[in-house]
C-alpha cells in the first residue's frame, strides 16, 4: 500500500530504511546520500518544501519502499531523489511510476540508479524509460591530488563572457539530454567554474561549494577527438581547482562509462571508482 509521508514519527522510519539500505549498491538509488543527518535532512525538505513529496510503501505494514522526488513547475522538470525497493519490485516500483505520472504529466522527469542495481535495470529498460546515462563515478580525495605541471592556457567563462559560450554549451548538453542547459547554467554561474579553448570547440565545467566540487560536462567538437584536449582541460582544470579552492575536500567525475580512455586517465591521477551511475528518462 502506498502511503504519503507527513509526521516526524514516519520520518525517523523513513530515514532508517534509506539508512539502512541505501547504501546497499544492489538496491541504491540517486541521489546517495553520505550521512544519516543528510538523509533526515532531505526527507524533512521534500515533505517540507512545496515541490518535494515522500511516500512509502507498505506491506502487512511493514516497509518495504520509500520514493521520494522534487519538480520544477517553470522547467515542468522532476527527478527522483530516493526510489529504493526491497521487496516486490516490479509491483510496487509500477506503482511508484504511476504516481509520478499522474502527479506530474508532461513533466520530464528522471530516476537514477546505480549501476550494480539489476532489478532497475531490468525494470526500466522493458519500460518506456530511455537509459540518458551510464557512467563510472570516479572521486579523488583533495589530499590524494599530485599537481601536474602544464604550460597550455585556457580561458574562464564568466558573465561578460557567456554569450560567447552559450550556443557552443545547448549543442552538446542537448546532445545528452543535460538538465544543465546555458539558461539554467547562466542562472548559477556563481556555482560554476568553464574553462574553454580560445575557439571554444572544447569546454569542461565543474560545479564547487566549500567542500565538494563535481565535474559536470566535458565537451569536445568532432574535429578535436583523438586529440589531447580532453586530457589538457581536465588537467588545466583539476590544477585550478586545487590551487584555488584550498576548502574543496573532494572532487568528483561522472565518466561515460565506454570512455575507457578517459576511465585510465582519470586513475592515472589517483581518483578512485565509487560508484557506477545509470540515468532514466521519460516526458511523461
Amino acid at each position: 500500500m502506498l502511503r504519503q509521508i507527513k509526521d516526524t514519527q514516519q520520518v525517523k522510519e523513513v530515514s532508517d530504511f534509506i539508512y539502512k539500505y541505501g547504501g546497499d549498491d544492489e538496491l541504491a538509488s540517486y541521489r546517495r546520500h553520505p550521512s544519516y543527518d543528510d538523509i533526515e535532512s532531505h526527507v524533512n525538505y521534500h515533505i517540507e518544501d512545496e515541490f518535494g513529496i515522500v511516500f512509502g510503501f507498505y506491506k502487512e505494514e511493514k516497509l518495504i519502499a520509500v520514493l521520494f522526488y522534487s519538480w520544477e513547475e517553470e522547467n515542468l522538470y522532476g527527478q527522483a531523489d530516493a526510489f529504493i525497493i526491497i521487496e516486490d519490485y516490479d509491483e510496487v516500483a509500477n506503482t511508484f511510476v504511476r504516481q509520478i505520472e499522474s502527479h506530474l504529466p508532461d513533466y520530464e522527469f528522471i530516476c537514477g540508479f546505480s549501476g550494480y542495481n539489476v532489478n532497475a535495470r531490468k525494470f526500466f529498460e522493458m519500460s518506456e524509460w530511455n537509459k540518458i546515462e551510464d557512467s563510472h563515478n570516479f572521486i579523488l580525495q583533495f589530499s590524494d591530488y599530485q599537481f601536474i605541471e602544464q604550460d597550455l592556457k585556457f580561458k574562464r567563462i564568466d558573465e561578460r563572457s557567456f554569450s560567447d559560450y552559450y550556443e557552443f554549451h545547448d549543442k552538446h548538453a542537448k546532445e545528452r539530454g543535460m538538465y544543465w542547459d546555458s539558461n539554467k547554467l547562466e542562472k548559477a554561474l556563481d556555482k560554476f567554474m568553464i574553462f574553454t579553448n580560445n575557439e571554444i570547440t572544447a569546454s569542461i565545467f565543474v560545479r564547487y561549494n566549500d567542500e565538494v566540487s563535481v565535474i559536470y560536462g566535458l565537451f569536445v567538437d568532432p574535429s578535436l577527438k583523438n586529440t589531447s584536449i580532453e586530457r589538457d582541460l581536465t588537467v588545466y582544470a583539476l590544477n585550478y581547482i586545487v590551487a584555488n579552492h584550498p576548502t574543496i575536500t573532494l572532487i568528483q567525475r561522472f565518466v561515460d562509462s565506454e570512455r575507457k580512455d578517459l576511465i585510465e586517465l582519470y586513475k592515472r591521477h589517483n581518483f578512485e571508482l565509487d560508484d557506477v551511475y545509470i540515468g532514466y528518462k521519460k516526458v511523461l
